[in-house]
């Protein structure tokens, strides 16, 4: 947001809390879909159940941890990725070499 945007965004009473509240509502809205999409390719394309569903989500879960509390970087799982599938991520995507 510039600093126009910012002044109209206080002239119509939003604070800088809200702005935050509003941002961390679409991080944990594209984190919900990308996760519900990740569970429904599983078990549409792949056939797992709710057993590996589930361990596998959690799994998920548990890499979010590592990378939110800083265990892990996103950069070094993504050079893993790269190195070991030919996988680069640009821009959010994931493109195979």
């Amino acid at each position: 947001m510039n600093r126009k945007q910012r002044r109209a965004a206080v002239k119509r009473g939003v604070t800088a809390t809200d702005l935050r509240q509003e941002q961390l509502a679409g991080i944990r809205f594209a984190v919900k879909c990308y996760s519900v999409a990740v569970a429904m390719v599983l078990h549409d394309k792949l056939g797992f159940g709710a057993v590996r569903l589930n361990r596998v989500m959690g799994w998920i879960q548990d890499m979010f941890d590592s990378i939110q509390r800083d265990y892990v970087k996103i950069g070094d799982l993504e050079e893993t990725l790269h190195e070991e599938c030919g996988i680069v991520f640009k821009d959010g995507e994931s493109n195979a070499n």
